[in-house]
């Protein structure tokens, strides 16, 4: 008899966890397979009952199916309390420029995930402060993370992708017609260049093939995001 151990939430499930499946083509039954080995540890899986098998894939699937309405801001790694970017809008440039080369690849995953969380070095009344930006360096720590976390993350940038589309961009652009100023035209950019973050986003998670357990919150924010010029 194996004993298996399942995970029931997103919170159980790491980053490094999910890294490893999101790489995983071919059929249902290989997939529930490898479900086995990478969520619950299971090496040999022809051991493993057929209906333990699927009782456990639809277990994971419906963990990995949770919705994340609400952007975490702050989850414990190492022992260290990690915090969100407090305000995307004083983001550097730095962090940009590695935000954008990192989450369009689940591979890099980890690392956009650390641009964006980092110990937290100050806390007061429900304000905080966060380390500054040095970097990826030891960003493989953050493969340890709960995918509910990076989740939840990738749906708050899907929403501020939708209210860029739908209404900041284009006020930028009528402002940009008026007054045709160098300083219209810096923050046209940046709005383009949000834009450009959410569509690698978005296109890495339209190019990952999950047929068995693709989050369903997610697949509902997807859709095509033109940023205009």
């Amino acid at each position: 008899m194996i004993e298996i151990t399942v995970p029931n939430s997103q919170d159980e499930i790491s980053l490094g966890m999910y890294q490893r499946f999101a790489k995983i083509d071919g059929d249902t039954d290989f997939k529930a397979r490898k479900m086995l080995q990478i969520f619950c540890g299971i090496d040999d899986v022809f051991k493993v009952p057929l209906a333990d098998i699927n009782e456990v894939s639809n277990i994971i699937s419906k963990a990995l199916n949770e919705r994340q309405d609400e952007l975490i801001r702050h989850f414990s790694l190492d022992g260290l309390r990690m915090g969100f970017i407090p305000n995307l809008s004083r983001m550097t440039y730095g962090e940009f420029v590695d935000l954008e080369g990192y989450i369009g690849d689940w591979d890099l995953m980890h690392k956009a995930m650390a641009v964006l969380y980092r110990p937290v070095i100050k806390e007061s009344s429900g304000l905080y402060a966060i380390k500054d930006y040095e970097g990826t360096e030891g960003s493989e720590a953050y493969k340890k993370m709960p995918i509910s976390v990076v989740f939840s993350a990738i749906v708050f940038f899907c929403r501020i992708a939708r209210t860029i589309s739908n209404h900041y961009l284009t006020e930028l652009e009528k402002e940009t017609k008026v007054t045709n100023t160098q300083q219209g035209d810096n923050s046209l950019g940046l709005g383009v260049g949000m834009l450009r973050l959410m569509n690698l986003l978005t296109e890495t998670l339209q190019n990952t093939k999950m047929s068995l357990n693709y989050p369903q919150q997610l697949v509902s924010l997807i859709s095509p995001i033109e940023a205009k010029s």
